[in-house]
């Protein structure tokens, strides 16, 4: 039996305890954070669609998004995310 698909609660949750804190990050370095932290399954690593990012890529942007548009994370162009 398969576990649960990494969803965006998760994500997050992962991110705020595992990110360094007060240095600038890339999306990249973010998803380094989460793929140590959590043990991705067939389903996540799924393209989304035919030639496109995993599933659990594109769960990891929705949740900094997310957060992002709520004002839960600092984000600047060219820099990328930084967590107090």
């Amino acid at each position: 039996m398969m576990g649960p698909m990494l969803n965006s609660a998760a994500a997050w949750e992962i991110v705020l305890e595992h990110a360094p804190k007060g240095v600038w990050l890339s999306v990249r370095d973010l998803y380094d954070v989460v793929a140590a932290n959590v043990v991705l399954d067939d389903r996540d690593r799924e393209p989304v669609a035919s030639g496109t990012s995993a599933r659990w890529n594109r769960t990891v942007r929705n949740a900094l998004q997310r957060h992002k548009s709520a004002g839960d994370v600092e984000w600047e162009r060219g820099k990328g995310f930084r967590f107090g």
